[in-house]
């Protein structure tokens, strides 16, 4: 899986891009240049993504001020495992969304994910080692 490319490296090419086409150039000088933003990854990246799942801006920006407070500003897996999934409703979440997110952290805890080497997989390999979570938590097999 390739590096998120930086801030520098995203304005070279668009540059670059502008400087080939003049379709391009037109578009470069009516286009503002956006902020490049890089989110957080591994456990506390995956969960805040759950968290955004399906909820306004607003309110998903609320719900994870709580949830970062609730957990003392520590949004890893140890400090998700040591509260219940009721503890973790009382920060704003759905039932569904903390359960996800005590069982993608008792999946790290476990060993049966290794958020270092899911950002090397590709996507469908990630996906796939994701969504076996789910089926691992229920007690079924997990996929080989």
């Amino acid at each position: 899986m390739a590096l998120a490319p930086s801030p520098a490296s995203v304005a070279a090419a668009r540059e670059a891009l502008a400087a080939a086409d003049p379709a391009l150039a037109r578009a470069h000088a009516s286009t503002p240049v956006f902020e490049w933003r890089l989110r957080t990854g591994g456990y506390e990246g995956l969960f805040r993504m759950i968290v955004e799942q399906q909820v306004s801006v607003a309110a998903a920006a609320s719900i994870w001020k709580r949830v970062v407070e609730g957990l003392d500003g520590q949004v890893t897996p140890e400090a998700v495992l040591a509260r219940d999934v009721e503890t973790l409703r009382t920060f704003g979440l759905s039932g569904q969304k903390a359960k996800y997110g005590h069982e993608i952290a008792r999946a790290h805890a476990e060993g049966h994910i290794d958020f270092d080497h899911l950002e090397r997989l590709d996507d469908a390999e990630a996906i796939a080692a994701l969504v076996a979570i789910k089926g691992w938590a229920s007690g079924r097999p997990r996929p080989s």
